[in-house]
């Protein structure tokens, strides 16, 4: 049975898990299944299609990047991509996560931008 990603604004509670706690206690808002590396890289990937394009953009190797991705599907419990003809293609729970990802990254993006936000600070 394959698993479905659902997003926040889909499901009402975030990557289809149910509202209870884990194991350990953690309400579900505290369960982290992938981390924002694994977001960069995913969107590395679905814009070359390839381990190589993406590990060149992001400054990684690409079995670092091949790493990543299949930690982060692990830890989803599905797959992001098919393989076919050394290319990946994205599957339709890549894709929604993509989605759900992409303002993170325009806003980080946003803030680079701004004046004085990424300059170091100045020593007295």
């Amino acid at each position: 049975m394959a698993t479905e990603y659902r997003s926040n604004a889909q499901s009402g509670r975030g990557n289809g898990q149910s509202r209870q706690d884990d194991a350990g206690g953690n309400p579900p808002s505290a369960r982290v299944l992938i981390n924002l590396r694994q977001l960069e890289v995913l969107r590395a990937v679905m814009r070359y299609r390839t381990t190589t394009g993406a590990a060149t953009e992001l400054g990684m190797s690409q079995p670092a990047v091949s790493n990543a991705i299949r930690l982060a599907e692990a830890k989803l419990g599905f797959p992001l991509f098919d393989r076919i003809s050394n290319r990946l293609i994205p599957t339709s729970e890549a894709k929604m996560l993509f989605d759900d990802a992409e303002p993170l990254f325009l806003v980080h993006q946003a803030i680079q931008q701004r004046p004085g936000t990424c300059e170091p600070a100045a020593r007295a």
